[in-house]
């Protein structure tokens, strides 16, 4: 299951065989209260997350969509500390990473919308996948920089990158 809820009521109380991995999308916080609106906070995410591992399930976390933003380094450098200061690595099944991508035809409704969001004030370039998407020079620094902040927590936590091309993933092999 993948959320960005607090409401685990039923997960708690539900009979499994462990054999369920919960997990949840992480941003900062500032992201979260600019741009994922009727969401669980941060704080929620993490105590939920550490409530259905005491409960015998594993875990998971996405930072997926990663934003790139003037300071975006020091608040996810943050993020991924704050995770591993509330959930210990033994109950964590897996981290992926991806950064912003969407079908170019979305841009003029994100941007009708949310007129003062700025998550996509940065260079968007078509991809590989017809998506808008950074370009790779910045998505390859950006995943490396993640990838070495939780290895330096986690260094058997398994990273995965979501929807990308053949030469960025090459920085999780």
């Amino acid at each position: 299951f993948k959320t960005k809820s607090c409401n685990i009521t039923n997960l708690i109380a539900a009979c499994h065989k462990k054999n369920i991995v919960v997990s949840w999308s992480l941003n900062p916080e500032k992201i979260i209260r600019e741009n994922e609106f009727y969401t669980a906070s941060l704080e929620k995410r993490l105590t939920s997350a550490l409530e259905c591992a005491r409960a015998g399930y594993r875990v998971g976390f996405h930072f997926d969509p990663i934003i790139h933003y003037d300071g975006w380094d020091k608040d996810y450098n943050k993020l991924v500390n704050r995770l591993f200061d509330s959930i210990p690595p033994k109950y964590i099944a897996w981290i992926s990473l991806g950064t912003l991508r969407f079908k170019s035809e979305l841009k003029g409704i994100i941007e009708n919308r949310f007129p003062d969001s700025t998550i996509l004030n940065g260079e968007l370039l078509i991809g590989f996948d017809d998506k808008l998407r950074y370009p790779s020079k910045l998505r390859y620094l950006i995943y490396k920089k993640m990838r070495s902040w939780i290895h330096r927590r986690a260094k058997n936590v398994p990273v995965y990158l979501c929807m990308e091309d053949k030469n960025i993933m090459s920085i999780c092999s």
